[in-house]
């Protein structure tokens, strides 16, 4: 994985404007996730952690912005008779919702159309008609400075 310097984020937004980061990366797996931010943490720069970029506005970012678009591991497994879903941050959301439908997952349908991935739909709790993404939500992983 390779580490950019000023990068201009308005690719990465889908209204098209940002600022510049000054460091940008795009893992495409968790051990490039952790280098990542173990990349920040020795230089002491904060991190912004961006999906699609839907509704974001962007100013210039002094510190690492990481593009999670790439990590987007999805299945299904079953566990005493029910099914779970594990999707990675950058699961756009409407893959989500149409794997949802296909194995007949309650819920999750009413979000299809949003432009967001799975991190940012959980991160601001998106919701839609009386429901919203967090009542499904059964576990979380995440990673800190320390993976």
């Amino acid at each position: 994985m390779k580490f950019f310097k000023n990068v201009s984020l308005a690719n990465f937004t889908t209204i098209g404007i940002g600022g510049v980061a000054e460091y940008f990366c795009e893992p495409k797996e968790e051990e490039e996730l952790r280098r990542a931010l173990f990349f920040a943490l020795e230089r002491d720069k904060p991190i912004f952690p961006l999906g699609r970029g839907a509704n974001t506005l962007f100013g210039d970012f002094r510190g690492l912005v990481i593009s999670m678009r790439r990590l987007r591991k999805l299945s299904v497994r079953e566990r005493d008779g029910k099914l779970f879903v594990s999707a990675q941050a950058g699961v756009p959301l409407n893959e989500l919702v149409a794997l949802a439908l296909k194995e007949n997952l309650e819920g999750i349908y009413r979000l299809a159309g949003f432009p967001a991935t799975v991190g940012g739909a959980i991160a601001m709790n998106a919701g839609a008609f009386g429901y919203e993404i967090s009542q499904n939500l059964v576990c979380l992983s995440f990673m800190d400075y320390e993976g």
